[in-house]
């Protein structure tokens, strides 16, 4: 075995992809996390794989590492286009019977990859030479090669599309989670679109685009860790996010703030809370809050204003993806409320009074026809009992 730079730098891109994979799985209750996690280990089996057979010399053990990276090579595209359907929210069309048939270019891909020196279907010719140490594989593509680079590019151009649409219609921190996800897509795509239009090739032959996924996890991992990736709105939802007269929260399954609307932000600026988001809500509103993080109240007061707070689950293929709070401002109606409760009570008290006044006429005029009986004169007034 010959180490070599290329097979270092390629075995990192390898290392990294598996440590995002790692950290996507841990968020695989959301479908675009899982496919991000598998497309990752698709990159990784590209990287590691192909970085060995530059480092091997034997032409048996060359094949073999060759086959190998088709793993990842034939599989990544798919991987793709299944994450940024999810990830965008265009996923309606992804019938199970649909997502089998994206596989069988793939399949058939890595069997005629890995069974290449009995036909020339994919490759026509394979040959071996040596040059600065390294021993490489020069490779003549075959008809069925040129078949899977433009279905890999069609799948990665779909994704892409997909992408596309939904950055078009986001706004702030959303718009540059999307953002981020196609610059960290569009780094290995343009390397290899360059190594397959014969561009720069270092020795002749050899594919940088492993080195485009180191790029690519660096951008991801700032992503997931920073940026928190995942936590993107629904297409269309954040207008009516932002334009909502209601204070709004968006509370990840952690219970911690992943987005607030101008008006739950505004009320933190007149109220000096802490800053909403990636804030967990006890510190927020560490007295209105159970001990489990949930509100505790269904009304909170907050600068002397209150709030009615009603909180939904947001569920989603059955699992809880996060909670909806909405605080809606009730201090005029309960101004009003009082007021009129202040007027209640003030008719009330002149009922009672009049009442009052009205049972003394009656002892009066009964006093009145005693004393006129008395008399022996007839009564003046009717008897009403």
């Amino acid at each position: 075995m010959h180490l070599n730079v290329f097979t270092l730098f390629f075995v990192l891109s390898a290392v990294t992809s598996l440590l995002l994979a790692r950290e996507a799985w841990h968020r695989r209750a959301d479908p675009a996390a899982r496919h991000l996690a598998w497309l990752l280990m698709g990159t990784a089996a590209w990287g590691f794989f192909y970085g060995l057979e530059l480092s091997v010399r034997m032409p048996s053990l060359m094949q073999m590492m060759l086959s190998l990276s088709y793993l990842g090579i034939a599989s990544v595209p798919v991987g793709w286009l299944l994450m940024t359907a999810h990830y965008s929210g265009y996923d309606a069309w992804l019938t199970p019977r649909f997502r089998a048939a994206l596989f069988l270019v793939p399949l058939l891909t890595f069997v005629l990859a890995a069974t290449h020196p009995l036909h020339t279907l994919y490759y026509r010719e394979v040959a071996l030479y040596a040059v600065a140490g390294f021993t490489l594989q020069r490779l003549e593509p075959g008809p069925f090669w040129y078949l899977h680079v433009a279905y890999s590019y069609a799948l990665f151009g779909a994704g892409m599309v997909l992408l596309l649409r939904l950055y078009r219609h986001l706004r702030g921190p959303d718009r540059a989670r999307a953002g981020l996800l196609l610059l960290a897509g569009l780094v290995p795509f343009l390397l290899n679109a360059w190594y397959t239009a014969g561009g720069y090739r270092p020795y002749g032959v050899i594919d940088l685009t492993p080195l485009g996924f180191v790029v690519m996890g660096l951008m991801l991992g700032y992503g997931i860790l920073r940026l928190r990736l995942f936590d993107i709105m629904p297409v269309g939802l954040d207008v009516l996010f932002d334009t909502m007269p209601d204070a709004i929260l968006f509370l990840d399954r952690k219970g911690c703030i992943a987005a607030a609307n101008p008006v739950a932000r505004m009320l933190g600026e007149e109220h000096a809370l802490p800053a909403l988001v990636d804030q967990h809500l006890a510190i927020c509103l560490p007295e209105r809050t159970s001990p489990s993080g949930e509100l505790a109240t269904r009304d909170v007061v907050i600068g002397g204003r209150t709030f009615t707070c009603s909180c939904r689950p947001i569920i989603k293929r059955g699992r809880r993806q996060g909670t909806l709070v909405v605080l809606h401002d009730i201090t005029h109606r309960q101004a009003t409320n009082a007021q009129l409760q202040q007027q209640m009570d003030e008719l009330r008290r002149w009922q009672t009074i009049m009442q009052g006044r009205e049972g003394r006429v009656l002892e009066l005029k009964h006093e009145v026809n005693k004393l006129l009986a008395e008399l022996g004169r007839d009564p003046k007034y009717a008897d009403h009992e």
